[in-house]
């Protein structure tokens, strides 16, 4: 059996990247800049705020309280008071009830009745 020599050179990445980066290649056209706030027209856009569901709600008698909410099809996570969740922020929770604030401005949650 005859030995194979190891192969001299680059790895093909840096031959890829040494390509790319051709010195004879013109130079991009600069792009100007967007005016502030103005969103590209490149940009796909964007679906409605997925909708909020309460699905449980615990306070505890040292005032302490936390909201266990769902974002669309995301799986239902537990907010404290102040923290958001997608476009909303939890700003009060009683029990069976919790009021977020978002976009929209107030939103006011129940926890759903037992079969509904």
């Amino acid at each position: 059996a005859t030995a194979v020599p190891p192969r001299r050179g680059y790895p093909a990445e840096v031959v890829v990247a040494a390509a790319l980066e051709d010195p004879f290649r013109p130079a991009p056209a600069p792009q100007a800049a967007a005016p502030a706030g103005a969103v590209p027209a490149s940009l796909p856009v964007a679906e409605p705020a997925a909708p909020v569901r309460l699905v449980g709600t615990m306070v505890f008698p040292d005032g302490r309280a936390a909201a266990v909410c769902q974002l669309g099809s995301e799986p239902a996570r537990m907010v404290r008071v102040g923290e958001r969740i997608g476009a909303y922020t939890l700003a009060r929770v009683e029990p069976g009830r919790a009021i977020l604030t978002g976009p929209g401005g107030r939103l006011e949650l129940s926890v759903p009745k037992p079969g509904a």
